[in-house]
């Protein structure tokens, strides 16, 4: 998703889950309930996004426990703010990564499992083959 737009949702943003993947560049997410969610070893991408004034930001989590892991987010250059819970929110099982100009003022729950990494270059290689599958 490029440029997308997402405001007032009454839940989410975007959602991503069961194993999928998604990559979000230039969009923005604002007064929705979750701006973004990934869940049940799903994988979020978030490039040069914008999360301002939802409930919760990004969260993730595991819902079903079939799935070994959580959801797991990247967010490259990336601002999460003015959340009224909480701007990132990790449960159990689940992971974040914080790379180069990626800014969340407020972490919930899980902020153990949040990792601020210098280096993009994961994120750069996931994203090429996230493009490299589409067809």
């Amino acid at each position: 998703v490029e440029g997308g737009r997402f405001r007032g949702c009454g839940d989410k943003g975007v959602s991503v889950g069961e194993a999928s993947r998604v990559l979000l560049r230039d969009s923005r997410f604002e007064g929705c309930r979750y701006g973004v969610q990934a869940k049940d070893a799903s994988l979020a991408l978030l490039r040069g996004s914008r999360l301002e004034r939802n409930t919760i930001g990004v969260h993730a989590y595991r819902k079903k426990p079939m799935f070994e892991l959580g959801g797991v987010v990247f967010l490259l250059g990336t601002e999460v703010s003015g959340s009224a819970a909480t701007d990132l929110s990790l449960e159990e099982h689940c992971a974040a990564a914080l790379l180069e100009g990626a800014r969340v003022e407020t972490i919930g729950v899980g902020a153990r499992r949040v990792r601020r990494l210098s280096d993009a270059s994961a994120f750069t290689d996931l994203e090429r083959a996230l493009l490299a599958a589409i067809p």
